[in-house]
């Protein structure tokens, strides 16, 4: 545990060297000119109909000059991952595991997230994008677990109760992007399916539930704010190529996500940690060989529905925000399908030679080849590499060189403000900046926050 913990200090570390961006100002502006509850409303019915996640993108902690809280929300959001998975970990094996195992498995699945992750700048240390994709699995998590729960007679404070939490989750979670809209409404079309061939004690609640999913999507999807932003992309709704590219695309980031190293090796840990475990999944059980099949396409089809609606209302990928929730989407579906695989092939003479012919400090060794993979590859390597070369320090120095130059401007009196381009640009909290267009939409972004008439980069 302590090693994980160490590897999860850079992460944290360079949170305190974040600034904002983009859409950051923006909300920010709009928060500080307009009444909140007005403008709350008029992004229903002119940005897009996220009545969730505007919530809080409206409340931006710079709109209140509180950049040190706006640095604190990606360690906050880290743990609420931490604590999410813990969960569910928690729900499906109860006392089955010790907490030390649930702990460690946790953080392994956390690190791994990071480790892994598409744009982790745009991912966590990003408010605006963080806020309105990452929060939202998270709390999917803590969803599934709850309903895991319910189904299986396992309450919080009642089952009336534990009900309520649940449909309030699924208002919740649709409200904050598309990506979860669909997700949602995906998972209670099978959860639906399946109780009408299988599961009939679970009918009842399987048709409340899909009702409640089908109203927020419906209000979700039809706010007329979508149909106003969709019109500043030209190549929107071409369905054979977003089909076509959302496939092409699901192959390629599935194909970089098991291929390497450290998902690998932590695949065969997590086997080796559950495989002992004589647990009744309820519902979750598998009987049959064709069913677990069918239940691991469940694996691409999320990532293909994560992909999908980008493609669909702009006609490209864009941005990775998307697929940071595919990702971790993924990795969580995966390790449950590893459970489904495990417990189905439990009395396997295969397992079970598998078994013998590995010894504890075998496991330790490739425990430990993993770690040191997670600290010198892809987020692991880059993070570090913006701490020790000073990229992270640099950018910090530049920002807040560039506030003090526009605080100076605006004392002056001067309304245009002219900034030299950044010099560093950490590959891991860096998400966008100004450009040489006073007009570009950053840019105005930037100058409406800080009062100015313009503000645009020199030209190189």
């Amino acid at each position: 545990m302590f090693l994980l913990l160490t590897l999860l200090i850079p992460y944290f570390y360079l949170s305190f060297f974040i600034h904002p961006a983009a859409d950051d100002y923006n909300y920010a502006f709009l928060t500080i000119s307009n009444n909140w509850v007005s403008e709350y409303i008029n992004q229903f019915y002119t940005w897009n109909g996220r009545y969730a996640s505007n919530v809080l993108v409206l409340l931006n902690p710079i709109a209140f000059n509180k950049l040190f809280v706006y640095q604190l929300i990606p360690i906050v959001l880290v743990l609420f991952t931490f604590l999410s998975v813990y969960f569910i970990f928690t729900s499906i094996y109860k006392a089955k595991l010790t907490n030390i195992i649930k702990i460690n498995l946790s953080l392994s699945l956390t690190l791994f997230y990071l480790f892994v992750m598409p744009n982790i700048a745009e991912g966590i240390y990003w408010f605006t994008g963080a806020i309105t994709y990452h929060l939202s699995v998270v709390l999917g998590v803590l969803y599934v677990s709850l309903l895991y729960r319910y189904l299986n007679g396992n309450y919080l404070f009642g089952k009336i109760f534990h009900l309520i939490m649940i449909a309030l989750l699924i208002v919740i979670i649709i409200g904050f992007n598309e990506i979860a809209m669909v997700v949602m409404l995906f998972f209670h079309l099978l959860f639906l399916t399946s109780s009408f061939y299988k599961y009939k004690s679970k009918r009842a609640i399987s048709v409340i539930l899909f009702i409640i999913v089908l109203f927020f999507s419906f209000i979700m999807f039809y706010a007329p704010g979508n149909e106003v932003r969709a019109g500043f992309f030209e190549n929107k709704h071409q369905l054979g190529l977003s089909i076509l590219m959302s496939f092409l695309q699901t192959i390629r980031f599935i194909f970089d996500w098991v291929s390497n190293l450290p998902f690998i090796i932590l695949s065969v840990l997590f086997i080796y940690v559950i495989k002992d475990i004589n647990d009744n999944i309820g519902i979750l059980k598998v009987s049959s060989f064709k069913k677990l099949i069918l239940l691991s396409l469940i694996i691409p089809m999320v990532v293909f529905i994560c992909i999908f609606p980008a493609y669909w209302s702009t006609g490209i990928l864009g941005q990775h925000r998307t697929v940071n929730v595919a990702c971790f989407l993924f990795i969580i579906l995966w390790l449950i399908i590893l459970i489904l695989w495990v417990n189905f092939f439990k009395d396997h003479s295969f397992i079970k030679n598998i078994e013998k012919s590995i010894n504890k400090r075998f496991l330790i060794v490739l425990f430990l080849i993993t770690l040191i993979a997670l600290a010198i590859t892809k987020n692991g390597y880059n993070a570090y590499t913006d701490i020790l070369y000073g990229k992270a320090l640099g950018f910090d120095k530049e920002m807040n060189d560039r506030y003090a130059a526009i605080y100076d401007f605006k004392r002056k009196s001067i309304l245009t403000f002219v900034s030299n381009p950044l010099q560093n640009k950490p590959s891991t909290i860096y998400v966008l900046d100004i450009t040489s267009d006073s007009t570009h939409w950053i840019n105005c972004g930037y100058a409406s926050f800080y009062g100015l008439k313009s503000v645009y980069l020199k030209p190189k």
